[in-house]
């Protein structure tokens, strides 16, 4: 009896030492550059949630100068916009989130509390990627997750009519705490999956450089990680 309980603490011992051995999260990486993977928090997955559920944001023209952010299908090389943060100084400092586009680097605008996805949505704040050499700081990355720096929240995904397209788009909207989810939209995070930031031109005609982008974690791969770990 002595000696089965001596093995089996030896054997927990083993298994405590040995990483391998232990069950671990989803696995995450360190990188200049990431996509936003949408990850649906419902549950059931069903309707609008199984159909978006680890699409990537990409953005859309709708006239001067706006971009709406919407979520695309991923695929084998393109369809994502490739974000990053940018500090204000060589410490980080204030941030702000961008994407790269020609050396425009369009921010990710996202709309204040006062502020409404009309006429599509009446209830809920449109996201938007944003150019223009005065971006915003409006959100941030934190523990690998889009957040707002306008308060407290959560991201939706929406099936809205877009007029400049007559059709309708997987758009990205968000809802303040306090404030009802639209009647359709499906709760989501956006999560940072890294990947390769690329190099752009330093000039004057660039608004923004590379020369203060700030490492950030982020996941290796949302659609393949276990949740439930």
């Amino acid at each position: 009896m002595l000696t089965k309980s001596i093995l089996l603490a030896t054997l927990a011992a083993l298994a405590a030492a040995n990483p391998i051995a232990r069950r671990s999260g989803p696995q995450t990486s360190r990188s200049r550059g990431w996509k936003l993977i949408a990850n649906v928090t419902e549950s059931p997955l069903t309707g609008l949630g199984a159909e978006i559920n680890h699409f990537q944001v990409t953005g859309i023209h709708i006239g001067p100068p706006y971009n709406r952010a919407v979520l695309y299908e991923q695929y084998e090389g393109g369809g994502s916009r490739i974000f990053y943060t940018n500090g204000t100084t060589e410490n980080g400092g204030t941030s702000q989130v961008l994407t790269d586009s020609n050396g425009f680097s369009p921010h990710f605008h996202l709309q204040r509390p006062d502020e409404f996805d009309l006429p599509a949505n009446e209830q809920s704040h449109a996201a938007f990627l944003q150019p223009g050499p005065d971006a915003g700081d409006d959100v941030k990355l934190e523990d690998k997750k889009l957040v707002s720096r306008f308060g407290p929240g959560r991201f939706v995904a929406c099936n809205h009519w877009v007029q400049y397209y007559q059709s309708l788009w997987n758009v990205v909207d968000y809802v303040y705490e306090g404030e009802e989810k639209p009647e359709g939209c499906v709760e989501i995070n956006l999560l940072a999956q890294c990947d390769e930031l690329k190099p752009i031109e330093e000039n004057g005609s660039n608004w923004f450089s590379h020369a203060y982008v700030v490492e950030e974690e982020c996941y290796v791969d949302v659609a393949g990680a276990d949740w439930s770990l």
